[in-house]
């Protein structure tokens, strides 16, 4: 909200107020107030209310138009860097585009621990989580996809899991406007703690996480 037209406003009222007395002491013949006033001075006391009341009906005015539903709706699904959290398997995470209009949105359904390997992979696998996860194409006019690499997965100590070529049976598909995907993906984990760290990157050749999940594998 703009400061200066709250200051306006507040200045307006105290005008209006201090106008208000003096004029109100004058009508009620108060002569130990001490206020004694000519006419003209008087009817320009009245003229002067008369502007400030106008002055702070059009800071209002103005005030009102700039919170529409619009703008409202913007403030409540803005995050800035102080407000946003982790989020929980089941959290939706709504990306905005370059107009900062939604265009997509992430949700992690849920985490899974299998005993599914791979016997010509050489990777070394103690645990391998599967993840399923949703995603929706809002608003973008091209289609989207979104698949393993636009995630990093991290474990209880801090260490990047590697991707496993077992566990995952559905598959993500570039899906148009107004279109809903589920897909899954499998990762190494190395570590005796379930619990992990997802990194969301809506374009992976940004070095900033688009949202964070903080999850546990069942």
């Amino acid at each position: 909200m703009n400061k200066e037209k709250l200051k306006s406003v507040f200045t307006s009222k105290i005008a209006i107020g201090i106008i208000c007395f003096i004029i109100g002491g004058i009508a009620l013949g108060n002569s130990s107030s001490g206020v004694n006033l000519t006419k003209e001075r008087y009817d320009q006391l009245l003229e002067f209310e008369k502007v400030a009341l106008q002055k702070e009906g059009e800071a209002v005015e103005t005030l009102n138009e700039e919170l529409t539903e619009e703008n409202l709706d913007n403030k409540i699904n803005e995050k800035t860097e102080e407000d946003k959290r982790p989020l929980s398997i089941g959290e939706t995470a709504y990306i905005n585009d370059e107009n900062g209009v939604k265009s997509m949105a992430i949700t992690i359904d849920n985490v899974k621990l299998t005993d599914e390997r791979n016997q010509f992979s050489e990777k070394e696998a103690e645990k391998v989580v599967v993840i399923e996860y949703t995603y929706e194409n809002i608003a973008d006019e091209e289609n989207l996809y979104i698949f393993d690499s636009n995630f990093k997965v991290y474990d209880a100590s801090g260490n990047v899991l590697e991707t496993y070529p077992a566990g995952a049976e559905k598959y993500p598909q570039a899906i148009s406007k107004g279109k809903k995907c589920t897909a899954n993906m499998s990762f190494t984990l190395n570590n005796e703690s379930n619990n992990l760290e997802l990194e969301f990157y809506d374009n992976m050749f940004n070095g900033k996480a688009s949202e964070v999940f903080n999850v546990s594998a069942e």
